[in-house]
């Protein structure tokens, strides 16, 4: 989604993150999707302090 490139935009390493979690995730039988994978690092990367990432609401104060 346009969101998820736009995170990928803010801080390069998002994407090498996402991508790694997946590599290491992709065993066979595996019952979770990439979606959720991207959605479960994207919330960790916010909820570090200081935040990585920018939540929705703060990306709406900054627009």
């Amino acid at each position: 989604s346009e969101l998820l490139f736009l995170y990928g935009q803010l801080d390069p390493r998002v994407r090498h993150l996402v991508f790694s979690v997946r590599i290491t995730s992709s065993i066979p039988g595996a019952w979770i999707t990439n979606f959720s994978l991207t959605v479960m690092v994207v919330f960790f990367l916010q909820q570090r302090n200081p935040p990585i990432l920018p939540t929705l609401d703060r990306l709406k104060e900054l627009a």
